[in-house]
């Protein structure tokens, strides 16, 4: 517990509002003790974070990130789950389909469903219509309906 010297709400406004590379030069650069900042194993996880943040439209895999982060699978997704509370695949999955929600919500004109899910990584539409369904309690057609009114 020594390592936590901040709060998960504050973790969450770093994570939102600095760059990590900011992270990175504040860490190198402060004459204290390590504990003072985020360790470096943070590091890895802000960056895994981001990663899947600006990849949302590419096919990410865990092992992949891993590796990309020179950090085990295991310890990745160890990282989401005592950050997050889920997996980084969860993690991926909530991401992209509030952007698919989004999408869907801020849209002016007819919309095809099946490119806007595509173009965030959902390649199967049946698997996509029921994690959708599951996660915001109601079907896409439902959504562009609230929408068309």
């Amino acid at each position: 517990m020594e390592d936590k010297v901040s709060t998960a709400q504050e973790r969450e406004i770093f994570l939102k509002l600095l760059p990590t590379q900011f992270f990175k030069a504040l860490h190198k650069h402060m004459d204290c003790a390590p504990i003072k900042i985020f360790k470096s194993r943070h590091m890895s996880y802000m960056k895994a974070r981001a990663y899947i943040h600006t990849n949302l439209h590419q096919t990410i895999s865990i092992e992949e990130m891993a590796k990309k982060f020179d950090i085990s699978e295991r310890t990745l997704r160890n990282y989401f789950q005592e950050e997050l509370g889920i997996s980084p695949k969860q993690y991926l999955n909530t991401i992209r389909l509030q952007k698919v929600r989004y999408e869907l919500k801020n849209k002016k004109m007819k919309v095809n469903m099946e490119a806007v899910a595509r173009n965030f990584g959902f390649m199967h539409m049946d698997q996509f219509s029921k994690r959708y369904k599951d996660f915001f309690g109601e079907l896409f057609s439902e959504t562009l309906k609230v929408q068309s009114i």
